[in-house]
């Protein structure tokens, strides 16, 4: 059975700037309204570490997007990534 892979994936981090500026709040606004380090926010936002569940219950609260949403898009870059990196850029 054939499975089908996208050509790209991106980062959840990138879902959250576009919300983000959909909703005209700053990551510090984020911070604040999460309690989530800004930093870590900023790391995420640009792709440098991965989304926990954790995170993911502090977003849905604010961004209104669902935890399974956040956790499946980062399942997906990170499997997107492995295979990447396995079978080298196409």
């Amino acid at each position: 059975m054939l499975t089908y892979t996208p050509p790209i994936v991106f980062h959840p981090g990138e879902t959250l700037l576009e919300k983000l500026q959909e909703m005209s709040m700053s990551v510090a606004a984020l911070s604040m309204s999460t309690g989530l380090d800004e930093q870590a926010l900023r790391s995420f936002i640009s792709g440098e570490c991965s989304l926990s569940q954790e995170t993911a219950f502090s977003l849905e609260c604010v961004t209104s997007i669902p935890v399974r949403f956040w956790m499946a898009q980062q399942r997906a870059y990170d499997e997107f990534m492995k295979n990447e990196q396995m079978h080298g850029v196409k």
